[in-house]
């Protein structure tokens, strides 16, 4: 078994900048994401990341959490084995002061990901305005916890 890395960030321009003098230990496991709660910062955060020479994995992920719009991840402009991701994340925010997140924007996540398989995990809903992460609440079609590296092919 190999170690797995995950980086997540909000700024893909300044994880590089900071991981670039440490890539040597990083190297294989390292997986680069960064999370987009709606559609502008999604393009904004996805050129930054793929348009960044210091970035170098073998896999890349997005969370889509909080989801707080619709989103379209452009990924029906790939073949399945070349999309940008090999995991997306999606889910409601949480927090006292969370806002809404609606099942459609969900469902349309795990839609995209399905039709270009790459594999998602929908770790939590907004269910009657309540944010709900036990999995047998949601509506089965969004039951999704995929995890890549424990997929067997």
């Amino acid at each position: 078994n190999k170690a797995i890395y995950l980086w997540l960030t909000k700024r893909p321009g300044n994880m590089a900048r900071a991981i670039h003098d440490s890539y040597e230990w990083i190297g294989v496991g390292a997986w680069f994401g960064f999370t987009a709660e709606n559609q502008e910062m999604y393009d904004i955060r996805f050129k930054q990341m793929f348009n960044n020479k210091l970035l170098k994995a073998s896999d890349y992920w997005l969370s889509v959490e909080p989801l707080l719009e619709p989103i379209d991840l452009g990924l029906d402009k790939y073949e399945p084995e070349y999309t940008p991701f090999s995991w997306v994340v999606v889910g409601c925010e949480s927090g006292p002061k969370r806002r809404p997140c609606k099942i459609e924007w969900v469902e349309s996540i795990v839609d995209q990901c399905r039709r270009s398989h790459v594999p998602v995990f929908v770790k939590q809903l907004d269910i009657g305005g309540k944010c709900v992460n036990d999995i047998t609440k949601f509506p089965k079609d969004l039951q999704m916890r995929q995890i890549p590296w424990e997929i067997t092919k």
